[in-house]
């Protein structure tokens, strides 16, 4: 597999963000090895291929190939599958479409993955950026987290077994662990985004799957990215919305990480849960902590829907 890195942007409709992600890989300094850009484009109707190819063939001092790839099957992990299956180089690095690097970041994020070769990967920092002039509601930088921003550990270094995933924004993979996570039988469960749902996880289920296999997941603070995040998801109802999709997949995720009791039992348990946050957060808390019962609500909910679609999964099986 050749040495290098694989720069992959997955985007849906994305050509109103993508602007800032384009110049700033543009800009990235002290690279001395083989990379290039894939842009997976996954059902865009707005001319985002065409956005970002004017682009890149306009930009005077274009730093490597960059290419488009059409994927037609919505969801984040059809897109990204793609990128790992067309990547030229051994090295993917996942640039969303609204996150810009710094500019040192391709660099630094190639020479810290290639130090063991146990390190299946590394992940970064997003550090929120608001459209000017927005009030930012104080209640939301507790949740930012959920957001794809913040540290995802406490210094540089493994791991794997202090948080014990990876999002995957800003996150840099070896193919070689992609390969054998597949050839070990990976089928992932989650799908990821499209434009009809907010359900994801399909990047922490793939690199739960990546320590299952005994690959090693790494932080490096020195990997820092700008998460642009618009007005529209800094709502009480988007985060409701987000939370329940949360849950949804946490409920697919437990069986990476925790013993799971009988289907029905857990549908009992969780069906209580939400029954008790339901009166907490009608007659307990105030403020922040009402707004996290809230929310916690919701991710209970969501979970509650991902039993009932694996009932009716199971009624349809057997009638």
């Amino acid at each position: 597999m050749v040495k290098g890195v694989s720069v992959v942007i997955v985007t849906l409709n994305g050509k109103g963000r993508l602007l800032p992600t384009l110049e700033n890989l543009a800009k990235q300094k002290r690279i001395d090895f083989d990379w290039e850009v894939l842009v997976i484009d996954n059902n865009s109707d707005d001319g985002t291929a065409e956005f970002v190819k004017d682009f890149w063939n306009e930009e005077i001092n274009r730093p490597c190939p960059l290419r488009v790839y059409q994927e037609k099957r919505a969801g984040t992990l059809f897109a990204r599958n793609a990128g790992f299956e067309i990547a030229k180089y051994r090295y993917v690095l996942f640039c969303d479409d609204d996150n810009s690097l710094c500019n040192n970041y391709v660099k630094t994020a190639y020479e810290y993955i290639q130090k063991n070769s146990q390190i299946a990967a590394v992940g970064g920092v997003g550090i929120p950026k608001f459209e000017a002039g927005i009030i930012v509601p104080k209640w939301v930088y507790p949740f930012l987290r959920f957001l794809g921003c913040g540290a995802q550990g406490d210094t540089t270094g493994d791991t794997t077994y202090k948080k014990g995933c990876l999002y995957t924004a800003g996150a840099i993979i070896d193919r070689i662990w992609i390969n054998k996570l597949y050839k070990e039988g990976y089928e992932p469960k989650l799908k990821g985004r499209d434009s009809k749902s907010l359900i994801a996880g399909e990047d922490t289920e793939l690199t739960y799957g990546l320590k299952a296999i005994g690959g090693q997941l790494h932080f490096c603070e020195e990997m820092e990215f700008l998460h642009y995040i618009p007005e529209k998801r800094l709502t009480l109802d988007y985060f409701k919305r987000l939370y329940a999709a949360m849950g949804y997949s946490d409920f697919v995720l437990e069986y990476y990480y925790k013993r799971k009791r009988s289907l029905i039992i857990s549908w009992v348990i969780v069906g209580l849960s939400v029954i008790k946050h339901f009166v907490m957060v009608k007659y307990l808390g105030r403020s922040l902590d009402k707004i996290q019962l809230l929310l916690h609500l919701h991710k209970q909910i969501g979970k509650w829907q991902a039993h009932n679609k694996i009932f009716r999964d199971v009624l349809r099986a057997t009638l």
